[in-house]
């Protein structure tokens, strides 16, 4: 199949994948899997041991209903994808390839056709009207958002209207789907089903190896040209939702079940690029600008950017970063449980979207998988009981100021305060600022504080650049002061989260009416039965895992194979 789409893998040279810790030593071996004693399962947003419960169930000769339904439909679901089938509108047959199938990047000197790029999917021409196949145009379009210049060449300026999906300039993203869903269910297929058809983890292999470490046709490990708007940036941070989201802990656990077969399946060329492609993705990930911007995410930007970390964080090894990143998810980051989620309950940051109901449960969904990857990803780390289903802001603290010498802060400027009397001066008048939260003071030691930088800082994105410390006493002396503000009690508690959209989602009460500005108010709810079948779980509380037929009435849940991932409480 690699000749037959003009592939060459052979090009990758033998590599050493880096691994932390065994989670799990597999039990009996699929055909194709590696027959070897110390084979393991690393797996974050799949429990590993859940992995092994429900393959050796499959293999019965008698399925509870629950799991007969999902079965077939994971059986069903990879033998149409054998053919490597486009499943989304403009996106052709398979193996694909990062630029396969839209335009190629701005040419700026350091792009390539090898990185992946899309339009911000809620911009528009400025020309652009609400086209037809929107229900709710009066409702949420604005016509006239720009100051009347419209270039009706270009479309310049672009104009954003949330809520209203572009789909053009989306070709990257929407083969990005296709190729991860396909892989996702052919690997799951082989390892589970008890057929073990060793071909859908070679088509697996493929397909991935196509969009990411395949020399001719792989992505650059890099998101600089997602999200543009045209005419103002060729990229943006908040584009890295794309990957977060879609990919998330699913492609690094795909690759952990993948990494289990033999070695004429996944080889070691397969093993050196995957490592190499993965390490730099978090390289990028943590160092780039857009990196450092992402610090700041909020939302369900931030969830999924948590969860998405924590994933690759495992797969590379670098338990450091997985310590990080849990440490800020309860106060510490912009995008943190206390402030996403206020003490009824509502999540303000969704709520406040056009389209607040179908992101408000997005988001749960993605708060309650972030759960579960902490725990997973925590196993013999210290953070291992960091996560707390039932943890929320119980105690009031006061805001404090972290300085750091020697470096200033490159966020958003707000105001310039000249011949200060002292820096406390300058705190006091940045916390009666209606935005800001940060300081950089700039004094010598001969002639005292010379001036104050008021700045508005998204959660520790401070992006700091280094100065040289002073070393006589007209030098220069810089320092970044910060004010970390106390969250709310309160605050935080997923399980509240779910129990405010719940009522909405069962009809007990309307969205339409609480958030009348909402477009979706009418939408159904049925993807809030994966977090409500973790909740009844982890909560104990059966009383959730009722409720998914009262949200999902027509049973869909049943039949998608998150169903099988994550049985009902007490099934195994």
């Amino acid at each position: 199949r690699n000749q037959q789409h003009g592939i060459d893998r052979t090009h990758i040279t033998q590599g050493t994948m880096k691994m932390s810790f065994s989670t799990l030593v597999l039990g009996s071996l699929p055909a194709g899997m590696a027959s070897t004693q110390t084979t393991t399962l690393n797996t974050v947003g799949w429990n590993p041991d859940t992995l092994q419960d429900i393959r050796n169930l499959l293999a019965g000769d008698s399925l509870p209903e629950w799991a007969q339904g999902a079965k077939d439909m994971l059986s069903s679901e990879a033998a149409s994808r054998m053919s490597l089938p486009g499943r989304r509108e403009g996106v052709g047959t398979g193996p694909w390839t990062v630029g396969g199938q839209g335009p190629d990047p701005p040419a700026d000197g350091t792009s390539t056709s090898h990185d992946y790029h899309t339009v911000s999917g809620y911009y528009w021409p400025c020309y652009a009207t609400c086209p037809s196949k929107f229900t709710h145009c009066a409702q949420g379009w604005d016509q006239d958002l720009h100051d009347g210049e419209c270039d009706a060449a270009s479309g310049i300026p672009w104009i954003k209207h949330d809520g209203f999906l572009r789909d053009e300039n989306l070709e990257d993203l929407y083969t990005m789907i296709n190729m991860m869903d396909t892989a996702e269910v052919l690997a799951l297929a082989w390892w589970l089903l008890p057929e073990h058809d060793v071909t859908y983890a070679q088509t697996a292999v493929e397909v991935l190896g196509a969009w990411f470490w395949d020399e001719s046709t792989g992505m650059e490990p890099r998101l600089e040209y997602g999200g543009a708007q045209p005419g103002i940036y060729n990229g943006t941070a908040g584009a890295s939702i794309a990957f977060s989201y879609r990919l998330g802990t699913r492609l690094s656990d795909t690759m952990e079940l993948l990494k289990t077969a033999d070695a004429d399946v996944w080889t070691a060329a397969d093993a050196a690029g995957w490592a190499d492609w993965s390490g730099r993705w978090v390289e990028w990930m943590t160092t780039s600008e857009f990196g450092r911007i992402e610090l700041g995410a909020v939302g369900n930007h931030a969830t999924f950017l948590y969860s998405h970390k924590l994933a690759m964080a495992k797969a590379t090894g670098d338990d450091a970063l997985v310590l990080d990143v849990v440490a800020g998810l309860r106060t510490r980051e912009a995008g943190s449980l206390a402030w996403q989620i206020e003490p009824s309950g509502e999540m303000p940051i969704e709520t406040a979207r056009p389209t607040s109901k179908t992101y408000s449960i997005m988001n749960l969904n993605g708060l309650f998988l972030l759960g579960v990857a902490v725990e997973n990803a925590c196993r013999g780390l210290s953070c291992s009981s960091d996560w707390d289903w039932s943890w929320e802001v119980t105690s009031e603290t006061s805001g404090e100021w972290d300085a750091y010498e020697n470096t200033v802060a490159g966020c958003k400027w707000k105001e310039t305060i000249s011949n200060p009397s002292t820096v406390q001066d300058c705190k006091t008048s940045c916390l009666e600022h209606a935005e800001c939260n940060a300081v950089v003071s700039r004094q010598t030691e001969k002639y005292g504080l010379y001036q104050c930088y008021l700045q508005k800082c998204l959660g520790t994105a401070y992006d700091h650049s280094a100065t040289d410390p002073p070393t006589q006493p007209w030098d220069w002396k810089w320092t970044s002061h910060h004010y970390v503000a106390p969250p709310e009690v309160g605050t935080g508690s997923v399980r509240k989260a779910l129990d405010f959209v719940l009522p909405y989602a069962t009809g007990s009460k309307s969205w339409s009416e609480d958030f009348p500005y909402s477009l979706d108010g009418s939408n159904t709810s049925r993807d809030l039965a994966l977090p409500l079948r973790i909740a009844a779980g982890k909560y104990d509380d059966y009383a959730y895992e009722a409720d998914i037929s009262l949200v999902d009435p027509l049973d869909w849940f049943s039949y998608t194979f998150d169903s099988l991932l994550f049985p009902p409480p007490g099934s195994l």
